[in-house]
């Protein structure tokens, strides 16, 4: 789910790839493999459907230890 040990939820990992358009800092698509991708997917499909910036998604106070983490963990490295 994230590189980050203390985020395992459990033991099936999560692998996620994004697409982000560099120029206007927007999701542009998410692929999620693994137990959770459905939460992973829906949570990029809002992001999508409503502009939202990746800098503001990042900045979204979630809970820890959830499947959606795997996600923001992604899009925290391309900063």
């Amino acid at each position: 789910m994230s590189d980050n040990p203390r985020s395992v939820i459990d033991p099936e990992p999560t692998f996620v790839k994004v697409v982000v358009d560099a120029n206007y800092d927007r999701l542009l698509g998410c692929l999620a493999v693994g137990d959770h991708a459905p939460t992973v997917v829906n949570t990029a499909a809002i992001a999508i459907r409503s502009g939202v910036k990746v800098d503001d998604l990042c900045q979204l106070g979630l809970t820890q230890l959830s499947a959606t983490e795997a996600l923001m963990s992604v899009l925290r490295k391309l900063r």
